[in-house]
Formats: C-alpha cells, sequence, structure tokens
C-alpha cells in the first residue's frame, strides 16, 4: 500500500483481509495534520463551519457533526479555547494564515477573510484528527 495508507492499516492486497486492524499513532496525526489534502479538507470544512451559523457555538457545532453523535459541553469547550488560541497566533503571524491557505488547488470563497478562515480552519483539523472521527467505528 502507498506509505499513507500504511499508516492507516491499510490491508495489503496478496491476500483478503475479513477485519482491518485500528491503530492510533503518531504517523496518523503527522498525515492528517501536514498532508495538502487534509489542510484542503480542513478549509472546505472550515468554510462550511462558518456559513453555517453566526456565532462561534453554532459553527463549532456544524463542525463537530462529523462526530454523528452528541455534542459534549467539553469538547465545545476545549474547541472555543482553541478557536481564540489560533485567532490570536495566526492575527499575530499573518504570513503564515495566508501560506497555509495557499496550499493545494481548492480555492475558498473570497467573500471570507484570512482572519476569518484560517482559525477556523485549524479547529477544523483538530476535528478530523479526533479520535472518534479517525479509528472508531
Amino acid at each position: 500500500a502507498p506509505p499513507m495508507l500504511a499508516n492507516f492499516d491499510a490491508a495489503g492486497r496478496e491476500m483478503c483481509t475479513v477485519k482491518s486492524s485500528r491503530t492510533s499513532t503518531p504517523l496518523q496525526a503527522l498525515n492528517l495534520m501536514n498532508d495538502v489534502t487534509f489542510v484542503e479538507a480542513a478549509r472546505a470544512m472550515a468554510q462550511r463551519m462558518l456559513q453555517s451559523g453566526a456565532d462561534l457555538d453554532a459553527q463549532l457545532k456544524a463542525g463537530l457533526n462529523v462526530l454523528g453523535a452528541d455534542i459534549s459541553e467539553r469538547k465545545l469547550a476545549i474547541l472555543r479555547t482553541s478557536h481564540a488560541r489560533y485567532t490570536q497566533y495566526l492575527a499575530d503571524h499573518p504570513e503564515a494564515a495566508a501560506e497555509w491557505l495557499s496550499n493545494g488547488e481548492w480555492k475558498h470563497d473570497a467573500s471570507l477573510s484570512a482572519e476569518q478562515l484560517a482559525p477556523m480552519a485549524a479547529v477544523a483539523s483538530v476535528i478530523l484528527n479526533l479520535d472518534e472521527v479517525i479509528v472508531r467505528q
């Protein structure tokens, strides 16, 4: 299997696999946080989150819909804190926000500013890296 799929326990093609194994390794997080495909996915998810509601909680809940389960107040509070930290960091480093938003081929909605989209994309990346999203079925 390609290296990225091997990190996610993809089965070899030499034989049939009835049940795939499920693991969680740092290499998976490295792929999910740095591979351009996943960076673009986080940006697209962030755009949908921003367009889903006027307030931050509604936007975060829209992102947490990928879990397909009830959203705990604890997770929501952690994501609020993360969003505040990313907003502050990216406001202090606008070149980092612009670089991150320019990776890949997917172009975001021009009506959304980098100051809005970049922190929400960072939060979306966190959501996409939750154990419930990656490993559990």
